[in-house]
């Protein structure tokens, strides 16, 4: 567990996810879906079985860190995975995600998350890591791009939120 420090002075546990963390990670995407729509969680969604959460748990292509507070709650996650480890041409390829809750964004936790993903990444031979962004969450794509990210694309009307389409952004970076 790694102790980090919040702009403003908080301090927050960084750890991998864990088994006894079930019921928090849950609690914690119930109150994403509440805050924001830059995720695809979305409220009323149902929870992850346990099964499911468990699959993630011991995946030696997967890892999923969590950002914990001095309470004891989940207030951000980082995952990362690669996509298709059981295919000879595209198993260097790994897409990831990063959330959190929305008094933790603009706290620098998110470069950190950044560091121990392509960290990750590099350790386990990948080359190519990407994801998709909202085109409207210019906090998370300006973090992308400082992280050396680029756009390679756009996803036209990709989602209907709230009466409203959204596009989404292609990035990736090319690790050396």
């Amino acid at each position: 567990m790694e102790e980090f420090y919040l702009k403003d002075g908080r301090k927050v546990y960084v750890r991998p996810l864990e088994a006894g963390d079930f019921e928090g990670f849950c609690c914690f995407f119930e109150q994403l879906a509440e805050e924001t729509i830059y995720t695809n969680q979305y409220p009323g969604r149902p929870r992850k079985s346990q099964e499911a959460y468990n699959a993630q748990l011991y995946s030696e292509n997967f890892c999923r860190w969590v950002a914990i507070d001095e309470n004891g709650a989940i207030v951000g996650t980082c995952s990362i995975g690669i996509e298709r480890a059981d295919h000879p041409w595209l198993k260097h390829g790994a897409g990831f995600g990063i959330m959190f809750l929305k008094e933790y964004t603009g706290q620098g936790l998110g470069r950190f998350f950044m560091q121990k993903m392509e960290q990750w990444a590099r350790d386990k031979g990948v080359h190519r890591i990407s994801a998709e962004v909202r085109a409207k969450n210019v906090a998370a794509l300006a973090l992308y791009l400082k992280c050396g990210f680029v756009v390679e694309g756009l996803a036209r009307h990709a989602a209907f939120i709230n009466n409203e389409w959204h596009d989404h952004y292609y990035i990736s970076k090319i690790l050396d």
